[in-house]
């Protein structure tokens, strides 16, 4: 697929198609979406980066995508969680699943990212924590988790060859599950 045909179907991914009442409220068997990003986004960024990850949440939903799956780092991560959130009433059945590498994961971010972080474990609907402490392979068992339990990979990557989000997407794409970049969608906008 091209990136602008990608473009147009998030654009026509409007709203969530409701359903009949089954496992997920749709009749679809349910499949899980990862996502995976960075950790700094420029504030003029943050807007129309959060309507991409929006519409792309909605399209891998009414492909039968019911749970989608955040890292819970700052940045990209607690962001698609939020939009996640906030499609509950819109998206029937559509859930969260927050997992945290080590507890104490928000020990280093900043007061508002720690109230986020808070916000979004307490309105999750399921919280894994893969460890008690910290260790140097935290991260990368987090990422290794999230593609082990998705069957695809929502990404906000810049190409550069390095760091969990690298790891994450080059996993996922040597699996040959889809990979959607918002970041190569939020160049042609």
């Amino acid at each position: 697929q091209n990136k602008n045909s990608m473009l147009n179907k998030f654009k026509s991914a409007s709203k969530c198609n409701s359903g009949l009442g089954t496992e997920d409220g749709r009749g679809l068997t349910a499949l899980s979406c990862a996502f995976t990003g960075h950790r700094e986004i420029e504030e003029q960024h943050s807007k129309t980066l959060r309507m991409l990850t929006k519409q792309a949440v909605k399209s891998r939903y009414n492909e039968g995508v019911a749970n989608f799956i955040s890292g819970m780092a700052s940045g990209f991560d607690m962001l698609a969680a939020e939009v996640v959130l906030e499609l509950r009433e819109e998206c029937p059945g559509i859930s969260l699943t927050a997992v945290v590498p080590f507890r104490g994961q928000d020990d280093r971010f900043s007061l508002s990212d720690k109230q986020r972080y808070s916000q979004i474990l307490e309105e999750a609907d399921e919280v894994i924590v893969l460890s008690e402490h910290y260790n140097k392979k935290a991260f990368y068992y987090r990422n290794l988790w999230m593609v082990d339990h998705a069957d695809c990979v929502i990404a906000y990557f810049n190409g550069i060859h390095r760091g969990g989000t690298y790891f994450t997407s080059r996993i996922a794409r040597e699996r040959s599950m889809q990979v959607v970049n918002l970041y190569d969608l939020y160049q042609i906008i």
